[in-house]
């Protein structure tokens, strides 16, 4: 009822369980010519949280989940391209360093304790971290040799880098480690074209925007009630596009000097 254009980005969080997240989609489907998802750390505690945490297997059972709604793309397939417009994302998950003055090991003693999982189960999320990076750099290689992408717009559930963490967070407890990945910021050292204009991410419950090295970051939140929060307004976030270089016109060659 609010969308301004045919293309919506879901940057994961919808629910706590792929049952209804795919409820969620569906509604979402049945509006947006397009849908753009990624996958937040709440759709695992259906699966992830109450077993052994193997990510693979969720991905497998939520492509499945959402194999009616052809209109739905999970990022994680590969990248959809609108008009010269790379989109690619990643959960991105955490690696336990994003929260200055924290340290590694109480960031997993506090983050494995909140979500009920044992300590032993920790280096899931940093692996898969780890594993999120590469795929997206490896992607903006690609995507950067490519003449047909003017320009790449990445979509990561967490957050993408220290530099974006809210000043709010500064000295909190370790618990507030898993808000974002450390070493998601060295995507940027793949996109040697600077064709990364854009990135959004969802994870933070507030508004949040920044203007960092030529790119525009913002998350904005649909869900998440709580007392004082602003009424939901859409974002419409604009993609700046690099102006294609036009090839050369061929010219007659040049009679002989005399």
């Amino acid at each position: 009822a609010l969308k301004k254009n045919d293309v919506i980005i879901v940057a994961g969080d919808v629910a706590d369980s792929i049952t209804e997240t795919v409820k969620e989609l569906e509604r979402i489907a049945a509006a947006y010519k397009t849908v753009l998802y990624i996958d937040g750390n709440h759709e695992y505690s259906e699966e992830l949280y109450k077993k052994d945490g193997d990510i693979t297997a969720f991905d497998d059972n939520l492509r499945v989940a959402i194999s009616h709604l052809p209109n739905v793309h999970f990022l994680k397939d590969g990248p959809v391209t609108i008009d010269g417009t790379a989109i690619i994302g990643r959960n991105g998950h955490w690696d336990y360093k994003a929260l200055e003055g924290a340290s590694v090991e109480d960031a997993q003693a506090a983050i494995m304790d909140k979500i009920r999982l044992p300590l032993s189960d920790a280096t899931i999320f940093s692996d898969q971290a780890k594993k999120d990076v590469a795929d997206l750099k490896q992607l903006v290689k690609d995507l950067n040799a490519d003449p047909d992408i003017h320009s790449i717009f990445v979509v990561t559930h967490t957050l993408p880098g220290k530099d974006l963490m809210p000043a709010r967070v500064k000295g909190a407890p370790p618990v507030f480690s898993n808000l974002g990945n450390s070493e998601m910021a060295d995507v940027l050292t793949e996109d040697t074209g600077a064709k990364i204009k854009n990135w959004v991410f969802g994870h933070w419950h507030g508004y949040h925007s920044a203007s960092l090295n030529g790119v525009e970051y913002n998350c904005h939140p649909r869900g998440t009630p709580r007392p004082g929060k602003p009424e939901y307004t859409v974002l419409e976030v604009e993609v700046k596009t690099a102006a294609k270089t036009a090839a050369p016109k061929p010219q007659a060659p040049k009679p002989p000097a005399p």
